[in-house]
């Protein structure tokens, strides 16, 4: 390929038609760097895109984590008076 390369400057080709005469004999896959355009946009848009979404959960997480807990919900309704004197009693036991 170097060789081809030389001899492609030789006849006096630019650097842009000699791309696109590897282009049109390999592909846009011997490309290093894709084009802006088509399908190829999304090599350059999704890891922008995952890493907005992943930070944004990150620090929903993070905010949520820092939250005062929920209030603790009320205390049931009290015992009758037959069972809180009960209780009393064996809690002074233990």
């Amino acid at each position: 390929m170097r060789g081809e390369i030389r001899v492609l400057l030789q006849e006096g080709k630019t650097q842009e038609e000699i791309l696109a005469f590897y282009v049109a004999q390999y592909g846009q896959a011997i490309l290093a760097k894709p084009p802006y355009q088509g399908f190829n946009l999304l090599a350059y848009v999704l890891p922008g895109c995952f890493l907005l979404v992943l930070g944004g959960g990150l620090g929903w997480m993070a905010i949520k984590s820092r939250q005062r807990p929920a209030a603790a919900p009320p205390p049931p309704a009290s015992f009758p008076s037959a069972y809180a004197a009960q209780l009393e009693q064996e809690l002074k036991e233990l």
